[in-house]
């Protein structure tokens, strides 16, 4: 791979020529990409319990390692890009059909075209009495219809308890909320499930208890009770709320970007295809 560096090896004339042939099944990156695997475990396996692993799965990276297409073409294919935007030519890589030659029909004769219709033909040409309009189907219903506890705010509570006790804020943030009042607060956690257990325990109870009185200002019973997930009618979690407005957010990123004339032309050039889209920090 080096001018001139033949003399540097001490190998005799057979161990250089099948060096040579071993040289030319490969290229100058794809060795620089093996090097910096291997330098790379080398270091980690100086501070793993497990170093064979650690070099057996370097030696997977650099025999599945893909071809990379070079900087200079993806630039280039940039320069072609750009310069089709700003001629505002079609960016699509695929040939358009033919168009179809226009029909040759002979334009009819003079008297055809003076006659008037007769009075059938005229009734046929009328156009039929439109049908009743079908009965406007009702929506389906949606699955869970409240979103919010009966009787109180139960995201200004969770964020009242985040603000002392933030891991138990995080246990309450998976719960559903079916009563939220200033004489009782009742929480739901799916039957089973650690939550449940947890709070269900005297000391996290009586913090419970506790907090609910600060946030009140006046006793208030605090009830944790078990719930199936099978039950879409009840209050959603502010885990699950957070969850469905970041997918949301995704999805409307996603098609955001996929209605841009750069990202549909990226796309069309280079034949991929838009997996994921994150928000920005």
């Amino acid at each position: 791979m080096v001018e001139g560096g033949i003399d540097l090896l001490d190998l005799a004339e057979s161990e250089l020529a099948t060096q040579r042939e071993i040289c030319a099944l490969s290229d100058a990156n794809r060795l620089q990409r093996c090097l910096a695997i291997l330098m790379k475990a080398e270091t980690e396996c100086a501070h793993s319990a497990m170093p064979r692993l650690v070099l057996e799965m370097a030696l997977v990276k650099m025999a599945t390692l893909t071809a990379v297409v070079p900087a200079r073409e993806i630039l280039a294919r940039l320069d072609r890009l750009e310069a089709r935007l700003g001629s505002g030519a079609t960016v699509s890589s695929r040939p358009s059909p033919p168009a179809a030659p226009p029909s040759r029909q002979s334009p009819p004769p003079a008297y055809q075209r003076q006659q008037p219709a007769a009075p059938q033909q005229r009734r046929e040409q009328e156009p039929a009495p439109r049908s009743a309009e079908p009965a406007a189907v009702a929506p389906p219903e949606p699955e869970r219809q409240r979103e919010t506890p009966v009787g109180g705010d139960w995201a200004g509570f969770v964020a009242f308890v985040k603000k002392t006790r933030p891991l138990l804020a995080t246990k309450l943030e998976k719960g559903s909320p079916l009563q939220l009042s200033e004489g009782g607060v009742q929480i739901g956690f799916p039957r089973g499930s650690l939550e449940l257990s947890m709070l269900k325990e005297k000391d996290y109870h009586t913090q419970l208890q506790e907090l609910a009185v600060g946030f009140f200002k006046r006793p208030t019973a605090v009830k944790i009770v078990p719930i199936s997930t099978e039950d879409r009618h009840l209050p959603i979690s502010l885990a699950e709320k957070k969850s469905l407005d970041q997918a949301a957010r995704v999805t409307t990123l996603k098609e955001t970007a996929l209605r841009h004339p750069m990202v549909t032309a990226a796309l069309e050039i280079f034949g991929g295809t838009l997996d994921e889209c994150n928000e920005p920090e």
